[in-house]
């Protein structure tokens, strides 16, 4: 019947969203495990966010942290090498090979940001580059410039009972 196959689309689609979720998890707890490693690591400099630093391994299995990549090494390092990664500024790894993506997506949040897409609601009809509107306590009242008329009449419409734009009722 119809409702079954709208019920079976809906559960197919929260199946997926459990699946990415579950993906998702796997992933924070491989990046947890790794910045544990690389904290854990030994380290012989003060470590600085935006900094590249590689990961070493030496012969008894000790993890370290080098501030010498292996092409700085010419190729051959004194030790096995784990991983570079850039220590970001929420002290967490990136792996090197990430980084890039990892910028490119700060850079799309903080394109959000700046394009205003995100916006705080303001009441219809009301410039407000022009004018703020001030709330306080159970009182709303415009500071800067006064309400032109218009904007009088439409804050007396939204707050009964005054027409200089102070209301107790928002």
């Amino acid at each position: 019947t119809t409702i079954k196959a709208g019920a079976c689309g809906k559960l197919e689609i929260i199946a997926q969203q459990i699946r990415f979720l579950q993906e998702q998890a796997r992933q924070v707890l491989l990046d947890a495990s790794t910045d544990e490693l690389i904290t854990q690591a030994s380290c012989n400099f003060i470590k600085k966010p935006g900094k590249t630093y590689h990961l070493y391994k030496r012969d008894d299995g000790t993890p370290y942290l080098g501030m010498i990549s292996p092409e700085e090494w010419g190729g051959d390092p004194p030790h096995e090498f784990i991983g570079s990664y850039k220590l970001e500024f929420d002290m967490t790894f990136t792996p090197l090979e990430m980084v890039e993506q990892r910028d490119q997506a700060i850079a799309r949040v903080e394109d959000l940001f700046n394009e205003r897409h995100i916006v705080p609601h303001h009441p219809p009809n009301i410039d407000i580059s022009r004018h703020t509107l001030r709330r306080g306590g159970d009182r709303c009242t415009w500071i800067n410039r006064p309400p032109s008329i218009e904007q009088s009449r439409h804050n007396s419409a939204n707050c009964p009972g005054t027409s200089e734009g102070t209301s107790n009722g928002i």
